[in-house]
């Protein structure tokens, strides 16, 4: 759309004019503009459209499977980091709907997150059941994710014994760089007092130093709460 002066509209608007005439090589180009400017402006829910937007006119006009991914990728962390649980379920389920099977797998490690944090744990262990069918050998993080999701079913539901199990499964899923999930396991497992630890201080210090090798300072700080709390409790 150029106005009369020879500008064109903003990348919004270029964005879904391209998508509507399904100008898809020039609605790829100005969605992902639009997502940068909405990034910029912190605007995250309409960053996530924009992407959106890009990711249908990626596939279309044929762009690099890479590439697309790519936007897929950015447009579930923001929806999830913005903490807009409704808009990155639903942006979530989309992106699994039209993926192949590892970002499928991907795609409901993130979703039986998001669906546990709501509250939703049918749906949660049911994303996990999908991703662990869909996860493959090279995918650990993924599958750590999973299997993290699952050791958190248990712990919630106050199976203990089941707990004790799936955390080992899961931390033994982890690659060494699975930071997070690590940090995860090893938290709830302090919160559980499980057995195999000596103690719970044990676990809170191991989640600390996963949560910032992972650069998460407010999970790490928690786990220094925890590991505090610990401490007074033993007299130290």
């Amino acid at each position: 759309i150029e106005k009369r002066d020879g500008t064109t509209a903003p990348p919004d608007q270029m964005s879904i004019h391209m998508s509507a005439a399904q100008e898809w090589d020039a609605a790829w180009h100005w969605s992902l503009k639009a997502a940068d400017v909405a990034a910029h402006a912190y605007a995250r829910v309409e960053e996530v459209h924009a992407l959106e937007r890009a990711i249908t006119a990626g596939r279309r006009a044929g762009k690099e499977a890479r590439d697309v991914r790519g936007a897929a990728r950015r447009a579930a962390t923001t929806a999830t980091s913005g903490g807009q649980s409704t808009l990155a379920i639903d942006t979530l389920v989309r992106i699994v709907r039209e993926s192949e099977a590892p970002e499928q797998a991907r795609g409901f490690a993130r979703l039986a997150m998001l669906y546990g944090e709501t509250g939703q744990r049918d749906r949660q262990m049911r994303a996990v059941r999908r991703g662990l069918a869909l996860v493959q050998d090279d995918q650990t993080a993924v599958k750590a994710d999973l299997l993290t999701n699952r050791a958190l079913d248990d712990y919630r539901a106050g199976r203990h014994r089941a707990f004790e199990k799936s955390f080992a499964a899961a931390l033994a899923a982890c690659g060494p760089e699975d930071h997070t999930a690590r940090g995860e396991l090893w938290m709830i497992a302090g919160v559980e007092d499980l057995s195999l630890l000596r103690d719970s201080t044990e676990a809170f210090t191991t989640a600390r130093r996963h949560h910032l090798e992972a650069g998460d300072v407010l999970k790490a700080s928690v786990a220094d709460s925890n590991l505090a709390i610990g401490l007074w409790e033993q007299g130290l």
